[in-house]
């Protein structure tokens, strides 16, 4: 059965890992090769298991492991035009390297799972969440957004499993150290969902059949793990539902989620 995990998430890095039919795939690699690749070992996966990195943006907190990796191992890359374009303008990929492009909401195959790349409004030059289909549920990854667009929610919708971004509390941000305008920046609809907001997506998906639900992509300096959980936890319980939430970790690989 296939399964997915973050491998480690928040505004330090982020990757997650799907499992399917004779391999793992990797949404985005946000660490170094040699952290990602230890975590990964610790779990029985090995570097020749991974068969695809599907890339969300080109924020170095997805891809900054991602030009050593390619450097060993002859993987494809996954990717919409722009976030394609703008890793080979980086020097992160080259002509060299297997990119293969993908289209919004055009569902393709990898490892007995249909994935389906749905664009998220973010600060980059093209961001995407990603849904994966399988014959026993379904389960999705989206971070990296200001807002929930009904375009995201209904690609969300029917998920078992949804890993959603959680990313600040809003008045840790607004008392906090940063600068007004990455304050302004953050809180835009293009820039990343806050606890609210997010349990707020989190309690209609729960209403409508998710059962799993995995808090991603907190910052370290305008969140805690369990401001993010207990904020979600308390909204759902208002409305009386259930569905288990916890926060994915900074540092280390989250449970093994079957969908």
């Amino acid at each position: 059965m296939p399964f997915i995990e973050t491998i480690y998430s928040g505004s330090s890095g982020n990757c997650t890992l799907v499992a399917g039919d004779g391999g793992v795939l990797l949404v985005d690699m946000g660490k170094s090769t040699k952290q990602t690749l230890k975590l990964l070992y610790e779990q029985h996966i090995a570097g020749k298991d991974i068969k695809g990195i599907l890339v969300t943006h080109e924020h170095s907190d997805h891809i900054s492991g991602l030009k050593t990796f390619l450097n060993h191992f002859d993987v494809p890359v996954y990717g919409l035009k722009a976030v394609l374009n703008e890793l080979i303008f980086k020097g992160v990929a080259g002509q060299g390297n297997d990119l293969r492009e993908i289209e919004d909401k055009k569902q393709f195959e990898l490892l007995g799972i249909g994935i389906t790349p749905f664009r998220t409004p973010h600060d980059s030059v093209d961001c995407c969440g990603y849904r994966f289909d399988a014959d026993t549920g379904a389960a999705a990854v989206a971070t990296d957004l200001g807002t929930v667009t009904e375009q995201i929610y209904d690609q969300l919708r029917g998920c078992g499993t949804v890993i959603l971004e959680s990313n600040y509390d809003r008045g840790m941000l607004l008392t906090g150290p940063y600068p007004f305008q990455l304050k302004q920046r953050i809180m835009s609809s293009y820039g990343h969902l806050d606890n609210l907001d997010s349990s707020e997506t989190i309690v209609k998906l729960v209403s409508e059949g998710t059962k799993n639900v995995v808090l991603a992509h907190l910052s370290d300096k305008n969140n805690t793990p369990s401001l993010a959980r207990d904020t979600c936890r308390g909204m759902l319980d208002t409305y009386d539902l259930g569905g288990e939430v916890e926060t994915a970790s900074r540092y280390m690989p989250g449970r093994m989620i079957e969908f």
